[in-house]
Protein backbone atom coordinates (compact mmCIF):
# COMPACT_ATOMS: atom_id res chain seq x y z
CA UNK A 1 0.00 0.00 0.00
CA UNK A 2 2.72 2.57 0.55
CA UNK A 3 4.17 1.79 -2.51
CA UNK A 4 0.90 3.11 -3.69
CA UNK A 5 1.08 6.23 -1.80
CA UNK A 6 4.53 7.16 -3.29
CA UNK A 7 3.42 6.21 -6.18
CA UNK A 8 -0.02 8.66 -6.16
CA UNK A 9 2.86 11.71 -4.92
CA UNK A 10 4.90 11.18 -7.27
CA UNK A 11 2.16 11.63 -10.14
CA UNK A 12 0.58 14.63 -8.28
CA UNK A 13 4.33 16.08 -8.45
CA UNK A 14 4.77 15.32 -12.32
CA UNK A 15 1.05 16.91 -12.25
CA UNK A 16 1.67 20.16 -10.92
CA UNK A 17 4.93 20.28 -12.65
CA UNK A 18 3.39 20.58 -16.14
CA UNK A 19 0.48 22.81 -15.18
CA UNK A 20 3.14 25.36 -14.03
CA UNK A 21 4.46 26.20 -17.15
CA UNK A 22 1.05 26.06 -18.94
CA UNK A 23 -0.65 28.22 -16.61
CA UNK A 24 2.69 30.94 -16.89
CA UNK A 25 2.14 30.61 -20.44
CA UNK A 26 -1.80 31.32 -20.57
CA UNK A 27 -1.36 34.01 -18.02
CA UNK A 28 1.53 36.11 -19.93
CA UNK A 29 -0.87 35.52 -23.13
CA UNK A 30 -4.21 36.49 -21.14
CA UNK A 31 -2.49 39.51 -19.45
CA UNK A 32 0.59 40.60 -21.49
CA UNK A 33 0.54 39.66 -25.00
CA UNK A 34 -2.79 39.22 -26.53
CA UNK A 35 -3.17 39.86 -30.09
CA UNK A 36 0.34 41.40 -30.49
CA UNK A 37 1.07 42.59 -34.01
CA UNK A 38 -1.90 41.00 -35.45
CA UNK A 39 -4.73 43.04 -33.96
CA UNK A 40 -6.51 43.87 -37.01
CA UNK A 41 -9.44 41.57 -38.71
CA UNK A 42 -11.82 39.32 -37.39
CA UNK A 43 -12.46 37.12 -34.65
CA UNK A 44 -11.54 37.79 -30.78
CA UNK A 45 -7.51 36.49 -31.53
CA UNK A 46 -7.14 39.60 -33.51
CA UNK A 47 -8.84 41.88 -31.23
CA UNK A 48 -6.59 43.33 -28.11
CA UNK A 49 -10.02 44.28 -26.12
CA UNK A 50 -11.89 40.76 -27.24
CA UNK A 51 -13.44 39.15 -23.65
CA UNK A 52 -12.03 36.20 -24.47
CA UNK A 53 -8.39 36.98 -23.31
CA UNK A 54 -9.73 37.36 -19.71
CA UNK A 55 -10.83 33.85 -19.92
CA UNK A 56 -8.36 33.13 -21.00
CA UNK A 57 -6.01 34.62 -17.85
CA UNK A 58 -8.75 33.18 -15.64
CA UNK A 59 -7.61 29.55 -16.77
CA UNK A 60 -5.26 29.83 -13.41
CA UNK A 61 -8.01 27.42 -11.95
CA UNK A 62 -6.18 24.80 -14.16
CA UNK A 63 -2.83 25.50 -11.92
CA UNK A 64 -4.74 25.71 -8.85
CA UNK A 65 -6.73 22.19 -9.39
CA UNK A 66 -3.06 21.15 -10.24
CA UNK A 67 -2.02 22.64 -6.76
CA UNK A 68 -5.60 21.22 -5.15
CA UNK A 69 -4.53 17.54 -6.70
CA UNK A 70 -1.23 17.58 -5.01
CA UNK A 71 -2.44 19.00 -1.47
CA UNK A 72 -5.24 16.35 -1.62
CA UNK A 73 -2.92 13.21 -2.90
CA UNK A 74 -0.57 14.11 -0.14
CA UNK A 75 -3.55 14.66 2.40
CA UNK A 76 -5.17 11.33 1.04
CA UNK A 77 -8.44 13.69 0.14
CA UNK A 78 -9.29 10.71 -2.85
CA UNK A 79 -12.68 12.38 -4.31
CA UNK A 80 -11.12 15.63 -3.62
CA UNK A 81 -8.62 14.58 -5.79
CA UNK A 82 -10.67 13.29 -8.36
CA UNK A 83 -12.52 16.73 -8.28
CA UNK A 84 -9.65 18.22 -8.94
CA UNK A 85 -8.75 16.35 -12.19
CA UNK A 86 -12.25 16.69 -13.21
CA UNK A 87 -11.76 20.66 -12.55
CA UNK A 88 -8.88 20.67 -14.95
CA UNK A 89 -10.16 18.66 -17.30
CA UNK A 90 -12.96 21.13 -17.61
CA UNK A 91 -11.07 24.24 -17.92
CA UNK A 92 -9.26 22.37 -20.77
CA UNK A 93 -12.28 21.79 -22.33
CA UNK A 94 -13.86 25.01 -22.20
CA UNK A 95 -10.78 26.85 -23.11
CA UNK A 96 -9.66 24.77 -26.29
CA UNK A 97 -13.55 25.32 -27.48
CA UNK A 98 -13.04 28.71 -27.40
CA UNK A 99 -10.25 28.80 -29.10
CA UNK A 100 -9.12 28.03 -32.58
CA UNK A 101 -6.56 25.65 -32.13
CA UNK A 102 -6.73 23.28 -35.02
CA UNK A 103 -6.17 19.66 -32.40
CA UNK A 104 -5.93 17.73 -35.84
CA UNK A 105 -1.86 18.82 -35.89
CA UNK A 106 -0.95 16.25 -32.82
CA UNK A 107 0.92 14.11 -34.81
CA UNK A 108 3.02 17.00 -35.97
CA UNK A 109 4.53 17.23 -32.64
CA UNK A 110 8.07 16.45 -31.76
CA UNK A 111 8.66 12.98 -29.18
CA UNK A 112 9.46 15.96 -26.34
CA UNK A 113 6.02 17.65 -26.82
CA UNK A 114 3.93 14.17 -26.65
CA UNK A 115 5.90 13.17 -23.99
CA UNK A 116 5.07 16.67 -22.21
CA UNK A 117 1.65 15.91 -23.26
CA UNK A 118 0.79 12.27 -22.35
CA UNK A 119 2.19 13.52 -18.84
CA UNK A 120 -0.24 16.19 -18.45
CA UNK A 121 -2.70 13.89 -18.90
CA UNK A 122 -1.90 10.88 -17.72
CA UNK A 123 -0.22 12.23 -14.16
CA UNK A 124 -3.44 13.64 -12.42
CA UNK A 125 -4.97 10.48 -13.66
CA UNK A 126 -2.68 8.14 -12.20
CA UNK A 127 -2.45 10.40 -8.94
CA UNK A 128 -6.09 10.43 -8.32
CA UNK A 129 -7.02 6.55 -9.37
CA UNK A 130 -4.10 5.45 -7.02
CA UNK A 131 -4.54 8.03 -3.98
CA UNK A 132 -5.22 5.63 -0.87
CA UNK A 133 -8.38 5.84 1.48
CA UNK A 134 -7.63 8.07 4.58
CA UNK A 135 -6.79 6.04 7.44
CA UNK A 136 -9.09 5.98 10.45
Amino acid sequence: MESRRALSIVAAILAWITALPVALWVLFFGLRVRCDEACTGDGWQRSASGWQWHAVAASGAFSLSATVLAVSVFRRRRWLAVLSVLTGVGTIYVLAGGSAIEWSHLGRRTSGELLFLGTAVSAPVLAALLTPPRRR
